[in-house]
């Protein structure tokens, strides 16, 4: 008996590696291959990870900002804000 996986499609060009990983673990979950537990656990380390990142470079320019540095000759740049933010994975 053949296997048949269910390819959800949700990468898209451009995505982050970490967006790509995500992506991967929800159609592994949907296919089985993961447990709801584990997908949780990877998905929870990564949005962590690009919060505290995201954290760490708004103080590190408020702090730029407070010491007379204009925002843009500060060489590590806050991200932009995406209004879709994780939404495109449901």
């Amino acid at each position: 008996m053949a296997v048949h996986l269910i390819h959800l499609n949700l990468w898209n060009e451009g995505d982050s590696p970490d967006e790509a990983r995500i992506d991967r673990e929800i159609e592994m979950l949907v296919n089985d291959q993961s447990s709801a537990e584990e997908v949780a656990k990877i998905i929870d380390d990564i949005v962590t990870a690009d919060r505290e990142k995201a954290l760490s470079a708004y103080t590190e320019s408020l702090t730029n900002i407070g010491s007379g540095e204009k925002p843009e000759e500060h060489n590590s740049p806050v991200p932009t804000p995406q209004p879709m933010g994780w939404q495109h994975f449901v």
